[in-house]
């Protein structure tokens, strides 16, 4: 593309400016249209106060086409519970702390798997 398309685009496209920050000295198009923010992630949402929300009871219902075994099934999770203390929605993962509930149901096609995890403070 030479300068002169260039120039043919932003005349056709008002919304498009030409930027001259390139390193390479090759002017580049940018859109004036705002950019959405990036998502927020568990860190950056504010911790609820868990001491008074009561024991969490935390119930894992896995729907498979293939079931896992129950070692392996509570072993998987592992990373659920400690993505579930570090978004700060229960104190600790340890089982003194936690009332744990797991569940599999089978399913008959690969679209409906998925993963429901519902906690509940008593």
């Amino acid at each position: 593309m030479n300068e002169q398309d260039l120039k043919n685009i932003l005349a056709r496209n008002p919304q498009l400016t030409a930027s001259d920050n390139h390193t390479s000295g090759i002017k580049g198009v940018q859109s004036t249209k705002r950019q959405p923010n990036p998502p927020q992630t568990l860190a950056s949402v504010p911790r609820p106060e868990i001491e008074s929300l009561g024991r969490p009871v935390v119930r894992i219902t896995s729907y498979r086409v293939r079931e896992l075994d129950d070692e392996n099934f509570a072993w998987g999770c592992k990373a659920l519970f400690d993505g579930l203390q570090e978004a700060g929605l229960i104190k600790s993962d340890s089982r003194k702390d936690i009332d744990r509930e797991y569940e599999q149901i089978k399913v008959t096609h690969q679209h409906q798997e998925e993963t429901v995890i519902r906690i509940r403070y008593e």
